[in-house]
C-alpha cells in the first residue's frame, strides 16, 4: 500500500479530553478525519460507523502505555489498514507519505 496523500495539510480541529474508554472519542476522530482512513484515506458510507472502521493508536499501546486515552494518539482507520498496521510503529507500516505525527490529516 503506497499513497500520495492530497494537499493542503490541516490540523485537528478538536481537543476532547475526558473520556475513561478511547471508544468515546470515535465522533470527534470521524469529523477531524473527514469520516476517512487516515492511511488509505477510504471514506466511510453512510450509515457505516463500527465494524468497518477503527480507532488506532498511532503510537501503539504496547509503546505507549500513558497515551492509551491521549486524543492525539487517536486516528481514524479502515479496519483493513489498522490490521495491517497491527501493533507496530508507523516507521514499520509500509506507506511512503505519513507526515502525520500528531496533527496532520486530509479533508477533500
Amino acid at each position: 500500500m503506497i499513497f500520495d496523500y492530497p494537499s493542503p495539510r490541516t490540523h485537528r480541529r478538536h481537543h476532547p479530553g475526558g473520556y475513561r474508554r478511547y471508544e468515546s472519542y470515535r465522533p470527534w476522530l470521524r469529523d477531524d478525519f473527514c469520516f476517512r482512513c487516515v492511511y488509505c484515506l477510504k471514506r466511510e458510507t453512510w450509515g457505516t460507523t463500527t465494524g468497518e472502521f477503527d480507532l488506532d493508536h498511532f503510537s501503539p499501546q504496547s509503546v505507549s502505555t500513558n497515551r492509551t486515552l491521549d486524543y492525539l494518539n487517536l486516528v481514524y482507520s479502515c479496519h483493513r489498514c489498522n490490521l495491517v498496521k497491527s501493533g507496530h510503529p508507523i516507521q514499520q507500516f509500509p506507506v511512503r507519505a505519513v507526515w502525520w505525527a500528531e496533527v496532520l490529516f486530509f479533508c477533500f
